[in-house]
């Protein structure tokens, strides 16, 4: 029996952080499947933060194809599961073979889908689980934002609000932050970077979808995932509300703003401070 040492698996720890998680929340276990169906699909839906891949995997849901969800995102959603499906030892470390036998058992539609979704920094915990998968046909999603200063201003203020989708509940007033957002751009293309080299070294032939467009008309997005024997029943609706506000686009523009006021040089203060032909420009294009 392998073990996951790295994860936090106390009872205390999981009972904090399941308080967080909503009840429309995929996680919970209202969303099991009961009839133990024969797994014959996986789709894999890789992500980063604030990409819109919640919104995708929600609407696959409702389609009826599977229940997307990261369930190898190790700080709450591995922890919760692996807690609901009694697959965590005497000495609070996780059984892995069981987990992915519940993660089957428990998540296979009636289709016979299972649908992962992986933000870049989850591949490397999945790595160590990925060869207790069943060898079965595979499907290779990649959704992505163009926008990755709207996505980075987002992913900052979801991570100082604690609201990750419109069924989370907000816990504090954010505040802008130029640095947090940086960090989180960052992140983000080091993310999309980890995907896309994971794909290159598996050779996985993967469908790209773009926030931006999938957000305007989710259904042609939709249609090439579902299989056709089963389009007929398609239904394209979510009960999420798009959370961008004035204040996001408020936050790109003051971000877009002082990084190009520093020349891109967001780690030395002192060389984001304007010029003086910058101060000259602004003068005379303001006043």
């Amino acid at each position: 029996m392998k073990t996951i040492k790295s994860i936090n698996f106390k009872e205390e720890y999981i009972r904090e952080v399941s308080t967080r998680i909503p009840n429309e929340d995929l996680v919970n276990s209202q969303f099991d499947y009961a009839d133990n169906s024969k797994l014959t699909d996986i789709l894999f839906i890789f992500s980063t933060p604030r990409s819109g891949s919640t919104l995708f995997s929600d609407l696959i849901f409702k389609s009826g194809l599977c229940v997307p969800h990261e369930y190898f995102q190790p700080y709450e959603y591995l922890p919760i599961l692996a807690n609901n499906w009694d697959c965590i030892t005497t000495d609070r470390l996780l059984n892995v073979q069981k987990f992915i036998d519940q993660l089957v058992a428990k998540r296979t539609s009636k289709n016979g889908w299972l649908g992962i979704n992986l933000h870049g920094d989850h591949i490397a915990l999945f790595e160590q689980f990925q060869e207790r998968l069943p060898s079965v046909n595979k499907h290779f999603v990649h959704v992505i934002r163009l926008d990755t200063i709207a996505e980075a201003v987002s992913y900052e203020i979801a991570m100082q609000t604690g609201q990750w989708s419109s069924h989370f509940e907000q816990f504090a007033e954010p505040k802008y932050d130029f640095e947090k957002i940086n960090h989180r751009l960052e992140t983000i293309n080091k993310e999309n970077t980890l995907i896309q080299s994971y794909l290159n070294l598996n050779g996985y032939n993967c469908k790209r979808v773009v926030y931006e467009e999938f957000a305007k008309n989710p259904r042609p997005f939709i249609r090439e995932i579902i299989p056709e024997n089963l389009i007929e029943d398609l239904n394209i609706s979510s009960s999420m509300v798009r959370q961008s506000s004035s204040r996001n686009r408020d936050w790109i523009q003051s971000f877009s703003k002082n990084f190009v006021s520093s020349g891109g040089n967001v780690n030395d203060k002192e060389k984001r401070r304007p010029t003086c032909l910058s101060r000259i420009y602004r003068y005379f294009r303001f006043n």
